[in-house]
Order: structure tokens, then sequence, then C-alpha cells
């Protein structure tokens, strides 16, 4: 779904998908400055202990709602490519075919998982996102991501069993039973949608 972004995408992809929800990313989402590992590094964004983002620096005081341009164009201008995998070009987002938005089925996943981070082919997969995979040898973060991660599970609460046929990833729950008269262990809410 998702490879090489330059720094206004991504920044983009920041500002929507965190800053505008309350500053919580889920997942997080990879700001070009280093924030998500440095926050200390950057001159607009800063994190807090609890891993909430906040506007910082020329950009400190700003109602995040109504300043959308200059928000994003900041934190572009403000950006070091070489420190998020997506823009420094070691990553690619992927999902096996015939997936929904962040719903997938759960043999796919674990068979494109093993796939991609055999070692022919040079991919280690990160903890928190089952779709995130980076080149292993070049990646700058020699933490973000692990060649043992080899199938549908992730740290944040994936853990598909046998009585799910398809996963919510975004919502961390099955989104359909293998059998629909015996519902999976942890079933996705009423109106759970995949995207």
């Amino acid at each position: 779904s998702s490879a090489s972004r330059n720094v206004a995408q991504q920044a983009k992809l920041f500002y929507y998908d965190c800053l505008v929800k309350d500053g919580h990313c889920s997942p997080s989402v990879c700001e070009d400055t280093g924030a998500n590992w440095k926050p200390s590094k950057s001159n607009t964004i800063s994190r807090d202990s609890n891993y909430k983002y906040s506007l910082a620096g020329s950009l400190a005081g700003l109602d995040i709602a109504s300043n959308a341009s200059t928000i994003i164009a900041a934190i572009a201008a403000d950006s070091k490519p070489s420190m998020c995998p997506h823009t420094s070009n070691v990553a690619i987002d992927i999902m096996p075919d015939g997936s929904n938005g962040y719903c997938a089925n759960v043999s796919l996943m674990d068979s494109m998982a093993k796939i991609m981070t055999d070692p022919a082919y040079g991919f280690c997969r990160l903890d928190i996102e089952a779709w995130h995979f980076e080149l292993d040898n070049v990646k700058v973060d020699k933490d973000s991501c692990h060649t043992s991660n080899t199938n549908s599970h992730t740290t944040v609460g994936d853990t598909p069993d046998s009585t799910c046929s398809v996963w919510n990833y975004r919502n961390h729950c099955c989104y359909a039973a293998t059998d629909p008269k015996t519902p999976a262990t942890n079933m996705c809410p009423t109106g759970t949608k995949c995207n």
C-alpha cells in the first residue's frame, strides 16, 4: 500500500494520523524529524512519557485543527529524512491480497510475513505493525524491526488464534471467526470498521 514517501507526504500522514487525533498515534506514525525515536532532536514536535505528541518550538500554541497547511509545511521543513524508514527508502507497507484496509486473512498474513522475513529477501518486520517491512541491512534504527517477526502477531495485542480467520490490525481484534458458531476469543465490537 505504501513504500517510499517524500517529506511532505510523511508530514501530512503524521498530522492527520497523529496530531489531529489528540496526539496519539495508533499505529504510531513516523515523523521525519525522528520524533518517534528522539523527540529532543525535533524543532517542531515533542513527545511526553505517555507517547503523546504535541507541537513545539515555533508551532507551540497553534490550534492544530485550523492550521493544517502551516503545521505540515513546518514539520516537512524540519524533517530529517534519514530518520524515517519510508523517507529513507528502506520500508514498504504491504498486506496480503484480499485485505480490506487493516483487516487481513490471518493465514495469508502468516505466509506473507514468513516469506518477507526469509533471509533471501532481506526484510525484517516491525514489532508493532504487521504490515511494515524494512530492508534489514540498510535500516537506520537497528531496533526498529526484526527478522524474527515471522508471523501475523505483533507486540501491541495482535494475537489471532485458530478461531480467527480475519484480524483487524488497527483495532487489534478478530474481525471474522473461522466458524461463526464458535466466535474467536477476541472478537471486534459490533460496528468496528477495517479502515
